[in-house]
């Protein structure tokens, strides 16, 4: 904001007319004033919110006598989530694992279901869950809608199911960047960070945490760093988990270092060291 080439815009809530125009838009046909009047009090001039809403509306009743609205943008987002059937559902929880971007080959590679995946798309596509577009390598690209589309597909999923897609999506990426892995190791450390492999969890952890301290990302790498000892507390304390210590331990010295953090334990040993055996 400090830049003189940045102009900054607020964009005050829709007119009550405008927001009626949306509704209508989106439902295309004539519907009776009540129905729009709730639609457009509930949405208060927010036009995401007035589009999903006029979308759930239009599904769960005849215009005329709507059953339940929802009353806030993430009931909304369940709502319609709820209603799709089972393959294209699971393809958008899978999508929303990956991230807000979605890859068609990453997404072919992750994807657990026995369908093709490339019909289910296309629904979702039509029912404007995503949209198709294209990376600057010419892949096809698959884009949630909204943020917040993405991030209600990944909350209503169970804590196993989801595990297992962020154990999918890292092997995955493993597969498709076989041989030049440190492209995409943050995204790797994210992803077994979320699963239940622990080894992959704490070794992608490490990379990505030791790339950040190379490029002076202080912060960022003592996180990574905090988070890998955090996993390894909670792992066996085999020789290998020891040694996989003792190297988080000695590069995160370097970041506290870094940012003035010199405290020392009692007795002289930095805190989380390990004893070798």
């Amino acid at each position: 904001m400090d830049r003189s080439y940045v102009t900054q815009i607020a964009l005050p809530p829709l007119s009550r007319e405008d927001s009626e125009g949306i509704v209508k838009a989106v439902l295309d046909v004539d519907v009776p004033p009540a129905t729009t009047d709730l639609i457009v009090d509930r949405a208060e001039g927010n036009p995401f919110f007035l589009e999903e809403l006029a979308r759930v509306v239009a599904e769960q009743t005849d215009l005329g006598q709507p059953r339940a609205v929802p009353e806030t943008i993430q009931e909304v987002l369940l709502a319609r989530i709820n209603r799709l059937t089972d393959g294209p559902r699971r393809v958008l929880e899978t999508a929303a694992v990956i991230g807000r971007s979605v890859s068609r080959r990453l997404l072919n590679a992750t994807w657990p279901g026995p369908e093709p995946v490339d019909e289910l798309l296309r629904d979702l596509v039509r029912q404007e869950f995503l949209y198709e577009t294209t990376s600057e390598a010419g892949e096809a690209q698959y884009v949630f809608r909204h943020a917040l589309t993405q991030e209600s597909a990944y909350e209503k999923l169970v804590e196993n199911t989801r595990s297992r897609l962020h154990g999918l999506a890292g092997q995955a990426l493993e597969q498709i960047y076989a041989g030049r892995l440190e492209e995409v190791v943050e995204l790797l450390a994210h992803h077994y960070s979320r699963s239940t492999l622990d080894e992959q969890a704490v070794d992608y952890g490490l990379l990505a945490a030791g790339k950040a301290a190379r490029r002076w990302a202080t912060a960022e790498a003592r996180t990574g760093f905090t988070g890998v000892l955090g996993r390894l507390d909670r792992m066996p304390q085999s020789r290998d988990n020891q040694l996989r210590r003792l190297d988080a331990v000695l590069q995160q010295c370097e970041i506290r270092f870094a940012l003035g953090e010199h405290r020392v334990q009692p007795g002289g040993g930095l805190p989380g060291t390990p004893t070798l055996r």
